[in-house]
């Protein structure tokens, strides 16, 4: 798994009712590291011999498009939401906001519009990313499809007293909903998903599988 990916799998851990997530040290890590760090630093590792009360493995490759749902938390398979109307998503902030995750969004929209009856917002993950993206021109690909980008970085980025959502408007997010304080999960459906779902749905404003989007 990448950085990024990593991120987001203990960033979100607790969407699938995990209290903590940590993905082992290893040379992906140090190189993600190398030239990042001020002081030289010593990875905790666990002992060869280790024993784990539960194993666990998963087969990702036959895992379908997910999407978390904030009411009750329920995880479900997109082909299972489609056609429901959304009126804002949101990609980005910490989770699903890093290079990749943009350039997945900018790959679906690209000579394509997000839909007259819904707004989609990008943070992305970092000033970096910001800056990569943009010399990358996914920035301008994301922009002509009728994104709106806003400051990058890691915070609870709409606790700023602005009402996001209309009564009965619902929301798609890739991060956790309570970095959103605008976004009140218990008067509004939220729905959870990755940023090529997100992408996906703002075309068709309703949620939508990517499958079909991603080359």
């Amino acid at each position: 798994m990448s950085i990024s990916e990593r991120f987001t799998l203990c960033n979100l851990s607790n969407k699938m009712g995990v209290v903590s997530a940590v993905c082992p040290f290893d040379s992906v890590t140090r190189r993600y590291l190398t030239g990042r760090t001020l002081e030289h630093f010593n990875p905790v590792i666990a002992d060869k011999n280790a024993e784990y009360e539960n194993l666990f493995q998963l087969q990702i490759d036959n895992l379908k498009p997910l999407a978390a749902f904030s009411k009750d938390d329920t995880i479900l398979n997109l082909t299972e939401l489609e056609n429901i109307p959304v009126q804002l998503i949101i990609i980005g902030t910490s989770n699903n906001g890093r290079f990749e995750d943009l350039r997945t969004a900018a790959e679906i929209l690209k000579g394509r519009h997000i839909s007259t009856d819904c707004r989609l917002i990008i943070y992305p993950g970092s000033r970096s990313v910001y800056l990569e993206a943009l010399k990358k021109g996914l920035i301008r690909v994301l922009v002509e499809a009728g994104a709106t980008i806003l400051f990058p970085g890691s915070h609870n980025a709409l606790d700023c007293g602005c009402q996001l959502l209309a009564k009965g408007e619902r929301a798609l997010i890739t991060s956790n909903y309570n970095l959103f304080g605008s976004l009140d999960s218990e008067k509004s459906d939220i729905y959870i998903s990755s940023p090529a779902a997100a992408a996906a749905s703002s075309i068709n404003g309703k949620l939508t599988d990517p499958t079909r989007y991603v080359k």
